[in-house]
């Protein structure tokens, strides 16, 4: 994710599982739209996790619940500079309590939506969707390598921009899958992951 670049993510939790991966800090600004308007929602990160979150009037936990529901959105992640303090916002919701912290993202997605990260039950650990492989020694002659169709079909789609998630979506193959494929590449050395 780039600093202050519109992306557009299939929804929230998606997002912030890839912060949360990276560990990254601060401000997520997500949109939504809906029925011809523009929805914005905000959420402060520190080290991957949500420090404060405000949609609308709503803050703290309503808010972040609200926005785990949108499907389809436009984001951008603007980075705290390194060396800067870390956020100290409160986290609070309407009634005025402070909660110590938000449940952590898989307690939130077994709560409020089980189905809304179908790849990552697919998958054996998290964030693995967002791992990009790469090509090792890219001089070879691959059509002379020992390869199956499946192998050799997975590694012409590995480019270095492309992540398993991608790699799914292209062969129509579950996450398991092609890791179990880019494992086999990577033992003969071809792939890094």
């Amino acid at each position: 994710m780039a600093n202050d670049r519109a992306m557009i993510a299939e929804n929230v939790n998606s997002v912030l599982d890839l912060v949360r991966m990276r560990r990254q800090s601060g401000r997520l600004k997500i949109e939504l739209l809906s029925g011809g308007r523009i929805q914005e929602g905000e959420i402060y990160l520190q080290a991957g996790q949500p420090v404060f979150v405000r949609m609308g009037q709503l803050t703290g936990r309503d808010a972040f619940d609200r926005l785990l529901t949108w499907r389809n959105v436009q984001f951008t992640l603007q980075l705290d500079e390194p060396g800067t303090a870390p956020m100290t916002l409160p986290i609070s919701n309407n009634s005025g309590t402070t909660p110590s912290s938000f449940p952590a993202q898989s307690a939130i997605r077994q709560e409020r939506s089980p189905t809304s990260d179908v790849t990552r039950a697919n998958s054996n650990a998290p964030g693995l969707e967002w791992l990009v492989p790469q090509k090792r020694d890219v001089d070879r002659d691959v059509l002379s390598l020992p390869l199956t169709r499946r192998q050799r079909f997975i590694y012409f789609l590995v480019d270095g921009q492309r992540t398993l998630s991608d790699l799914s979506r292209c062969t129509g193959k579950t996450i398991q899958e092609i890791e179990l494929i880019l494992k086999e590449l990577q033992a003969q050395g071809l792939v890094d992951i």
